[in-house]
């Protein structure tokens, strides 16, 4: 009994503790359940949002992680494959990098899309315009090429109903010179054989003349051949008041070139022995049978006439006259010898178109002879600084030049060359010649210069 009692004793402590523990249990398998279906409600809800994340940013209802980040993977390969892409989105660049850096590009291109819009409406409406315009003229274009062929067509009639009438014309023309050329060919033939006729006549007249001419030289007395210098080679026609400009009535078919110069004379007094003219020309201008000059000194209360004639010792429109030059020369007349041996005289000639002789013979026409060599004039010519020591020239070539300008003096005298001073060349040319320098004489030639050197040295 006591066994029974103890049993039930154990077996009921056994089953209130099972049906406590079973409570326990019932309990906690309740809380399990409610902690599980709340897990189930946050796992659905997380799919949900994965599952509306994935259809907003892959188009696709997928909540397996995964297959979202391999979708995810392979809509950004081609973003972060793309060479053009690279400077604005790294290849490990997030996905909202790579949408706000995109969504920059594509605000950029947009705004560039909205101007080259804007611009290609503004072409388009240029274009309009434009095409509006090509039509009007074509629409005048069409109108004036009608109405040039009309008029072409009516040019066309009036040809083809005249080109009879001028074929007719055309043959007769022809016909008509042909005959005119026969007879033209014929004339010519004629007047070239009077013409060769003629030009025979003229050479034996011409070498006749010549023949002539050489002995009226060779009989002409030799102390008359100054008075060639005193024959004009030509006369003003007019003279420009004003403008210190005249005219001449010779030109290039006298052989006149620019830059010669001519004295001006009385037509009624004439051309003194002295040279000494009234004015002097200088040729500026060339024609066939005038001249252009420019009047470069004039005498005052005798001015240039139209008539007055001129002329220059070198010039000759028949001839080439020769000239021997020597002696010493002062041709700014400041009492000093500018131009030791006349070089620049013989500069001079040649521009005019004379001849340099190179010894006086029977074919020299004139001397110019200047100051006789001296040793004063050549200390002059040098224009040594006071104060400075020069080599003079020696005296055996002083002496030589002396001695040359003897001789050719006194050859001259005996071939009755004329000889001319210097102020009687100048004159004679045309070159101003102070008023108040007294004309050089061959007799005195020498001792002018002479003198004129001595004042220039004790100037110094």
């Amino acid at each position: 009994m006591i066994v029974f009692v103890c049993l039930t004793v154990v077996s009921l402590g056994l089953t209130i503790w099972l049906y406590t523990y079973q409570s326990d249990l019932s309990a906690e398998v309740q809380a399990a359940s409610q902690r599980a279906r709340t897990a189930d409600q946050s796992l659905r809800d997380f799919q949900n949002q994965l599952a509306s994340l994935a259809r907003e940013m892959i188009g696709e209802e997928i909540s397996d992680p995964p297959r979202i980040r391999q979708s995810l993977a392979a809509a950004l390969e081609p973003v972060r494959a793309d060479a053009r892409l690279r400077e604005i989105i790294a290849p490990d660049s997030a996905m909202t990098t790579c949408l706000r850096n995109l969504y920059q590009l594509f605000v950029g291109q947009s705004e560039q899309l909205a101007a080259v819009t804007t611009e290609r409406d503004g072409l388009q409406k240029r274009m309009a315009e434009m095409t509006a315009a090509a039509r009007e003229n074509d629409a005048r274009f069409a109108q004036a090429t009608e109405r040039f062929e009309a008029r072409v067509r009516e040019l066309e009639q009036a040809v083809a109903s005249n080109r009879q009438k001028w074929d007719a014309d055309i043959e007769q023309l022809r016909k008509q010179l042909a005959s005119s050329a026969e007879k033209a060919g014929q004339q010519l033939a004629a007047e070239r054989e009077q013409a060769e006729s003629l030009r025979r006549k003229a050479a034996d007249m011409q070498q006749r003349i010549d023949q002539l001419v050489a002995q009226l030289a060779s009989a002409k007395p030799q102390a008359d051949r100054l008075s060639v210098l005193q024959i004009s080679d030509g006369s003003v026609i007019r003279a420009v008041a004003g403008q210190d400009i005249a005219y001449i009535n010779i030109g290039r078919a006298d052989n006149v070139r620019p830059g010669m110069t001519f004295s001006v004379y009385s037509r009624i007094r004439g051309i003194p022995a002295d040279g000494r003219g009234k004015a002097a020309l200088r040729v500026s201008h060339v024609f066939d049978t005038t001249s252009e000059c420019a009047i470069i000194e004039t005498t005052v209360g005798d001015p240039i006439l139209e008539g007055d004639i001129i002329a220059n010792p070198v010039y000759d429109k028949h001839r080439q006259y020769r000239f021997l030059v020597t002696g010493d020369f002062d041709l700014d007349f400041d009492g000093r010898v500018d131009d030791p041996g006349g070089e620049k005289l013989r500069q001079l000639i040649r521009a005019m178109g004379g001849e340099i002789a190179g010894a006086v013979d029977t074919e020299t026409d004139f001397v110019v002879a200047g100051a006789r060599p001296t040793l004063q004039a050549a200390i002059a010519a040098m224009e040594v600084p006071e104060g400075q020591t020069v080599n003079l020239p020696a005296q055996e070539r002083l002496e030589a030049d002396q001695k040359a300008f003897d001789r050719i003096i006194d050859e001259a005298r005996g071939l009755s060359v004329p000889i001319l001073t210097r102020t009687q060349f100048l004159h004679f040319m045309g070159f101003g010649v102070p008023r108040n320098v007294p004309d050089d004489r061959p007799a005195a030639v020498a001792s002018l210069s002479e003198a004129g050197a001595g004042r220039s040295a004790r100037s110094r």
